[in-house]
């Protein structure tokens, strides 16, 4: 098992994002509503700040939703960090994302630090997307 990250670590990374396009037929509110605990699960499993925004193109008659960029960074990067339970909990969010069609894209420096290679290693283990989706936003 290898150990967790610390401060100073020349390979800890402290920042990633997830960009999403939502391709469902859902209001951007009611995503957000159904994506706030899975944000709570990324937050209790490792000391992060995590921040939601709303990406949205202006035209010149309306506004329209482009997606959602989640920002995630370590909050306090002298406390040890279990990569690998922050890396299942991402991945566990991306694949609930894929299966409302959010198409999230994990975006991370291209390197080869402890959590960048468990964060690709716990995506590439993630279930097949062919699972039921049981809360879906918009069904009641």
């Amino acid at each position: 098992m290898d150990p967790p990250l610390r401060a100073g670590d020349t390979e800890a990374m402290t920042r990633f994002s997830i960009l999403c396009h939502p391709s469902t037929p859902v209001a951007p509110a009611e995503l957000e509503h159904w994506l706030e605990p899975q944000l709570d699960q990324i937050r209790s499993s490792a000391p992060v700040i995590i921040r939601m925004s709303r990406l949205i193109q202006s035209l010149p008659s309306s506004q329209i939703a482009g997606g959602l960029l989640i920002e995630v960074e370590l909050a306090d990067e002298a406390h040890p960090v279990d990569h690998r339970q922050l890396s299942a909990a991402v991945a566990d969010a991306i694949r609930d994302m894929r299966l409302l069609g959010m198409q999230p894209l994990l975006l991370f420096p291209h390197d080869l630090s402890q959590l960048s290679v468990a964060l690709g290693q716990a995506l590439s283990d993630a279930s097949t997307p062919d699972q039921p989706v049981l809360d879906y936003p918009g069904i009641k």
